[in-house]
């Protein structure tokens, strides 16, 4: 049986609004909100796995604490994740101010994976 969904209700997006406050931290509330993914696929999450035409992401590998990219842990963790419509335009925004060399969507200010 897999994890337990909870479905994001308005009072959760008015809170993600007051929390994420300005654009850089607005992807990563919003990913790890309405996603559900761990913060080390956040991590390593690059902008070729997202298509956001079809507002999918897809998880393909993740990047540990130290900064190290690999494969999930497990096949599960090989997956396609739907976007909603509100994830996708600020993935979108965000894809504008971007300075990512190696396509990672969530860099510190150094250029490293963030630490989510």
């Amino acid at each position: 049986m897999g994890r337990r969904r909870y479905p994001v209700t308005g009072g959760d997006r008015g809170l993600l609004a007051r929390i994420a406050g300005p654009l850089e931290a607005a992807p990563v509330d919003g990913g790890l909100l309405f996603t559900g993914l761990r913060a080390s696929e956040l991590r390593g999450l690059r902008w070729e796995d997202i298509d956001l035409p079809k507002r999918e992401l897809h998880v393909r590998q993740r990047a540990d604490r130290y900064n190290k990219i690999g494969k999930p842990k497990s096949g599960a963790g090989q997956r396609t994740v739907p976007l909603i419509s509100y994830v996708a335009n600020v993935l979108r925004e965000w894809k504008l101010t971007s300075k990512s060399k190696d396509g990672l969507v969530f860099l510190t200010n150094t250029g490293k994976a963030n630490s989510l």
